[in-house]
């Protein structure tokens, strides 16, 4: 009875032999071998796939510390990572005030300054909602900037408080 155990067990272990030569033959695929395919790159953070870098700000003019008494004659000024599309930029100002925008050349500083004066003693909160670079990245969500004017020594000396500048505001048609 062992003999016989030994070939029965010895057919089993060819047939399995077997069943694997014909499945490597057939599917050209080693299932003991590590797969040669190539994983999947994760995004570094802060890119897009591509290596395409997600548009940020990177600093904001007069700093933290001088926007809770901004003077009433400011310009905020924000940088970004990238230059911008001036046509994506969606943002506002609560209370609303008209101001003036303006990019410099490299379209990657963005001012804003009050069409007259910013209120003295009001705190206003400038949302930029949306803005593109030129390669179409974004910034993650919105921004929000809070800041407050007061009227300096200097320009309650010159009267700035009650005297708009010399501009004259032509009505868009």
């Amino acid at each position: 009875m062992g003999k016989s155990r030994i070939i029965f067990f010895l057919i089993g272990v060819s047939v399995l032999i077997l069943f694997f030569i014909i499945y490597v033959l057939l599917t050209g695929k080693n299932p003991i071998a590590p797969s040669q395919e190539q994983p999947t790159p994760t995004p570094i953070s802060g890119s897009y796939p591509g290596g395409q870098e997600i548009l940020r700000i990177i600093s904001v003019y007069p700093e933290e510390k001088y926007l809770k008494s901004l003077a009433i004659s400011s310009t905020v000024t924000i940088e970004l990572n990238d230059s911008i599309d001036p046509t994506s930029l969606d943002y506002e100002i609560n209370p609303t005030i008209v101001v003036i925008t303006r990019l410099d050349q490299s379209a990657t500083k963005l001012s804003f300054r009050p069409k007259s004066f910013w209120k003295p003693d009001q705190t206003y909160t400038l949302i930029i909602k949306k803005v593109k670079s030129q390669l179409g990245s974004s910034l993650g969500s919105e921004y929000k900037l809070e800041f407050k004017a007061i009227v300096t020594r200097d320009e309650e000396a010159s009267g700035a408080e009650t005297k708009p500048p010399n501009e004259q505001v032509t009505p868009a048609l």
